[in-house]
């Protein structure tokens, strides 16, 4: 699997002034695993250990999985480990183009759309640069089929996924998932970057709109 781009985790970046903070681009890939036996070298199955290792985080151990929900699923790990023999090339792109379409529809439904993505490439191992990957979330969200692909390959709805890209990097998003709190067209706060548990997304919540009482409710 090549990687196109790829947004690790940050640092949650205490809110002041107008808005945004300590945030970066980041762009790299994972490389391959084999078993050091080099050409020639025999397939084996990576332990738990060695997968936390190259995915940076700990999944059995000290209860990230309990708190995230996280699990990977099997064909995505293949693709990951596997890089020589996948077809894969991870991109952002195709997958924001078909949110803008589904936005157009639900828009009430975006973020569940957005998490259903997510679920597809990483618990699912769906290719999200193959059109064939969001069939199923069509027929799920009851989408006109025809119009939706044809909407998935019109200029249209590539520049409106570029624009939020570019809105992305003006607020210097380096973490996935990343949560804003907007109490004014001049003022965003950052709440989160990277997983966070959701008492502590609260407080910080709370803790902006107390700066901000006219505000009781993100905007």
């Amino acid at each position: 699997a090549q990687w196109a781009s790829q947004n690790p985790p940050g640092a949650f970046g205490e809110g002041g002034g107008e808005g945004t903070n300590e945030f970066g681009d980041f762009s790299g890939g994972m490389g391959g695993w084999d078993d050091g036996g080099g050409e020639g070298g025999s397939e084996r199955i990576l332990n738990q250990d060695e997968i936390d290792s190259l995915l940076g985080f700990d999944l059995s151990g000290d209860g990230s999985e309990d708190r995230t929900g996280i699990r990977f699923g099997t064909d995505f790990l293949w693709h990951i480990f596997n890089p020589e023999k996948s077809d894969w090339v991870l991109s952002s792109e195709k997958p924001a183009i078909a949110l803008s379409v589904f936005k157009d529809y639900l828009p009430e439904q975006q973020l569940d759309f957005a998490t259903d993505l997510q679920l597809a490439l990483n618990a699912e191992g769906r290719d999200l640069c193959d059109d064939e990957a969001y069939r199923h979330l069509v027929k799920k969200y009851r989408l006109p089929e025809a119009e939706f692909y044809a909407r998935l390959h019109d200029e249209t709805y590539k520049e409106k996924a570029n624009y939020e890209f570019g809105l992305c990097r003006q607020l210097k998003v380096s973490g996935f998932p990343a949560l804003f709190l907007q109490v004014s067209e001049q003022m965003i706060y950052s709440v989160a970057s990277g997983f966070t548990e959701r008492e502590l997304v609260l407080q910080r919540i709370d803790s902006v709109l107390a700066q901000h009482p006219q505000h009781q409710s993100p905007i």
